[in-house]
């Protein structure tokens, strides 16, 4: 199966129910839940149950690291920026060493930094790039480490 980014909106809520619906004929289908149409895929994946927590989002963190396609802290700030996770501090606490082990990776060779305020300052800073994304109830990285 393809792969598709959370900032694909529509795409990305069609994605997670063609994993988790059976027996759908159509796009139609796949919006009836209770014999009611929704009105879009996200709101179909949020009335199956399916947004009720982060763990599309811990999968999607998980995924992207095997992968090394696109640098972690950049799926961290897509999945915060789009996805609106419910608890962002305890899903970037979670994946800290993936976080780290994607910027071990990224910087081989490179001269020896301290990995964890690398990553913590990348993340920062790709989601502080929007301006109208604040990044609440996640510290600033202890420049003293």
């Amino acid at each position: 199966m393809y792969t598709v980014r959370p900032r694909e909106g529509e795409r990305c809520f069609l994605r997670l129910l063609l994993l988790h619906v059976t027996g759908a004929k159509s796009f139609v289908d796949m919006r009836n839940v209770d014999g009611e149409v929704c009105s879009s895929f996200r709101q179909s994946c949020s009335r199956r149950g399916l947004l009720a927590d982060d763990a599309e989002c811990r999968r999607v963190l998980r995924e992207s690291f095997a992968s090394e396609f696109v640098p972690l802290s950049q799926v961290f700030a897509t999945i915060r920026a789009y996805c609106e996770p419910s608890d962002p501090l305890s899903l970037w606490d979670e994946h800290k060493s993936l976080f780290v082990s994607d910027i071990r990776l990224r910087h081989r060779g490179r001269a020896t930094v301290h990995c964890a305020f690398i990553c913590s300052s990348r993340g920062l800073r790709v989601i502080e790039a929007d301006g109208k994304l604040q990044f609440r109830n996640i510290p600033a990285p202890d420049s003293a480490r």
